[in-house]
């Protein structure tokens, strides 16, 4: 539950970042945090399925 949690709180960071950015911040810290987010949704997701269906 835990890990689903964390998975969804990555998915709207990388959302609400990915919006400001479409909508013309160039700010490098936001792409940073864009990047980090992303990349951390990408390991939870693994991490979520492997312990879910394993």
């Amino acid at each position: 539950m835990t890990l689903d949690l964390l998975f969804r709180l990555a998915i709207g960071i990388a959302g609400v970042t990915g919006a400001f950015m479409f909508f013309g911040s160039k700010a490098p810290w936001l792409q940073k945090c864009h990047l980090i987010a992303g990349a951390s949704a990408v390991i939870l997701c693994a991490v979520t399925f492997f312990v879910q269906y394993t």
